[in-house]
């Protein structure tokens, strides 16, 4: 009987110390809030940031790819009343030698703020190389 109490009292104060957990998706908004849709990557990066690319829009969007090119990646644009979204990756040379890739995303009139969540996470994943899961609502 009396082990009970001390079993609760344990749980209780395990439970106060290591306080409320951010949930994963809080981490993913901070980060990919910031990252822009143009930006620059290394000439000795870029071609691992352009698979990334094929890699994340085929992985990722239910439109399918229209064309992919040395400097152009692009899906169909969506169906207007749609909640569907499109991209396009753009790369261009820079003097120094470094590439600017621009990320371009379309969306149906239903796609509301996931447009900018989605182009973010494909530009973060295509920069940084690393990927921040994110639960996103299913694309119809």
């Amino acid at each position: 009987m009396r082990k009970l109490p001390v079993f609760l009292m344990l749980l209780f104060a395990l439970s106060c110390a290591s306080g409320p957990e951010t949930p994963p998706t809080d981490e993913f908004y901070n980060v990919v809030a910031k990252q822009p849709l143009n930006f620059i990557v290394g000439r000795g990066d870029i071609d691992g940031a352009w698979a990334r690319a094929l890699d994340w829009i085929t992985s990722n969007s239910k439109m399918p790819i229209q064309k992919v090119e040395a400097d152009v990646i692009q899906t169909y644009r969506p169906p207007q009343e749609s909640n569907l979204i499109g991209y396009t990756v753009t790369r261009e040379k820079r003097m120094d030698g470094n590439y600017n890739v621009v990320i371009s995303i379309y969306g149906g009139t239903k796609s509301g703020e996931q447009i900018v969540v989605q182009g973010r996470a494909l530009a973060y994943f295509v920069q940084h190389g690393a990927f921040i899961p994110v639960k996103v609502q299913p694309q119809q």
